[in-house]
């Protein structure tokens, strides 16, 4: 049994997450918030962002229709310096130990991934639509190209989200083994090439 323990955010409680040879079992002021048999696992997913300074990363574990999300917040700077970096990367180098099969999708997934493409999509469309509209209005082309920077930087946003978040398209996958070197490499940290 291994344990690895960080916060998921710098406001909430320590999570301590113990693997053990079949389970893993999530544990927040010393009580079970969930347990996973790792043989239930049928997918898995890795989504990476930056907000206010921060990397925020999630893994998330499915099965069936359960998700549990393992969540770290880092800073966007030597992130890999810091104690929550080296839990977290542990925890997933361990993971990728005991399932070493395991494939896991490299980005958003499911309900997130089709909101986020809703967002792009109205993006796009109200861009796209208030530059119509004001060019059929008779609006004065001096006016016309003051617009026109933010609303095509609307429809160009919009556009780069439909084509990053489409829901018909699976981000793609890699082996969870894979994960830990490039956590590395996105935390700041060196990887070392293997021969």
């Amino acid at each position: 049994m291994v344990e690895f323990r960080f916060r998921p955010a710098p406001v909430r409680s320590e999570r301590v997450f113990r693997l053990d040879a079949d389970r893993l079992t999530c544990l927040k002021d010393d009580r079970a918030e969930w347990s996973l048999q790792l043989a239930n696992i049928t997918d898995a997913a890795f989504a990476s962002y930056k907000a206010h300074g921060r990397k925020i990363w999630r893994l998330d574990l499915m099965s069936g229709d359960e998700t549990h999300h393992i969540n770290a917040n880092l800073p966007s700077r030597d992130a890999y310096l810091t104690d929550d970096f080296a839990a977290f990367h542990g925890l997933v180098s361990a993971l990728g130990e005991a399932l070493p099969d395991q494939q896991i999708l490299f980005g958003e997934h499911g309900r997130a991934r089709k909101a986020i493409f809703a967002v792009g999509l109205l993006s796009a469309l109200a861009g796209a639509g208030l530059f119509t509209a004001a060019l059929l209005s008779g609006v004065s082309s001096s006016r016309l190209t003051e617009a026109a920077v933010p609303l095509l930087g609307l429809t160009l946003f919009g556009g780069l989200l439909i084509r990053a978040y489409n829901p018909w398209k699976r981000p793609p996958r890699i082996a969870l083994t894979l994960l830990p070197p490039i956590l590395t490499y996105m935390a700041g940290g060196k990887v070392e090439e293997t021969p």
